[in-house]
């Protein structure tokens, strides 16, 4: 497996009551040649709750492109926090690559 880019990234989101939230971490993109489709995943790792570690599959997935890594990780979060049923919404991010 071949790590590809790495980003540090700081996620703002807000609850329903206003109350504001700030999460740390870093996200990469590694390329597995010998898998099917394009072979890349996601891991997202930060260092405080409630996200602790994930890993996507992006083999298959038509809206990742690899020549625009920083989009798709702010359409990522954008897409997960939108406030809908309670949920928290995102209301800012900055995004680094390391």
């Amino acid at each position: 497996m071949k790590e590809c880019n790495q980003f540090d990234i700081n996620i703002y989101l807000q609850n329903e009551e206003g109350d504001q939230l700030t999460y740390n971490g870093k996200v990469e993109f590694y390329m597995n040649p010998s898998q099917y489709g394009n072979g890349y995943g996601m891991g997202i790792y930060c260092k405080t709750e409630p996200f602790g570690r994930q890993t996507y599959d992006l083999r298959y997935d038509k809206a990742f492109d690899r020549n625009n890594k920083l989009l798709y990780i702010v359409q990522h979060f954008s897409n997960r926090f939108t406030g809908k049923d309670g949920g928290y919404k995102l209301i800012g991010i900055q995004v680094k690559e390391t």
